[in-house]
C-alpha cells in the first residue's frame, strides 16, 4: 500500500508545481504586455523575466523529477500487485522502483525551494522599489 499513498503525494506535489507554473506564465505575460507598451523601465522588466525564466526553469525539472518518480512508483505498485498474481518474487524491481521514486521525489523538491526562493526575492524587490522608486533602485543596483 505505501506506493499508492506515495503516488497520492507525488500527485498532490504535480499540482502545487503546476500552479506554480501557471502563477509564472500569467506573470511573463503581463510583464511582456507592460514591455510591448513601453509604460516601464526596460532594464527592471528584463532582470523580473529573468528571473521568471529561471522560476520557471527550477519548476520544470520538479515537475520533471515528480513525474519520473510517479512513474516509478506506478511501476512498484504494478510489481506488488503482479509478483501478488503471479506467486512471484519482484522484491529487487519493487525495491527498485519505489527507491527511484522517493530518489526522484526529493531531488523535485529543493528545485520547488529554488523557485520559491525567487518569487520571495521577487515580492522584497517590489516592495522596495514600491517605497523607493525604480530610478534610485537601480541606481543602487548598479552602484
Amino acid at each position: 500500500m505505501t506506493p499508492v499513498f506515495l503516488l497520492a503525494a507525488v500527485a498532490a506535489l504535480l499540482n502545487v508545481f503546476s500552479t506554480r507554473l501557471g502563477r509564472v506564465a500569467d506573470r511573463v505575460d503581463l510583464l511582456s504586455a507592460e514591455w510591448q507598451r513601453e509604460a516601464a523601465d526596460t532594464e527592471f522588466l528584463s532582470a523580473q523575466l529573468d528571473r521568471l525564466r529561471r522560476r520557471s526553469r527550477y519548476l520544470d525539472w520538479a515537475v520533471v523529477f515528480a513525474t519520473i518518480g510517479g512513474a516509478a512508483t506506478c511501476f512498484a505498485a504494478a510489481g506488488v500487485c503482479l509478483g501478488t498474481l503471479l506467486e512471484q518474487e519482484f522484491r529487487v524491481a519493487v525495491f527498485g522502483f519505489f527507491g527511484t521514486a522517493l530518489l526522484c521525489t526529493i531531488i523535485a523538491l529543493p528545485k520547488v525551494a529554488a523557485a520559491m526562493a525567487l518569487t520571495v526575492l521577487a515580492y522584497n524587490l517590489t516592495r522596495v522599489m514600491n517605497i523607493v522608486g525604480t530610478k534610485p533602485l537601480m541606481a543602487a543596483i548598479v552602484a
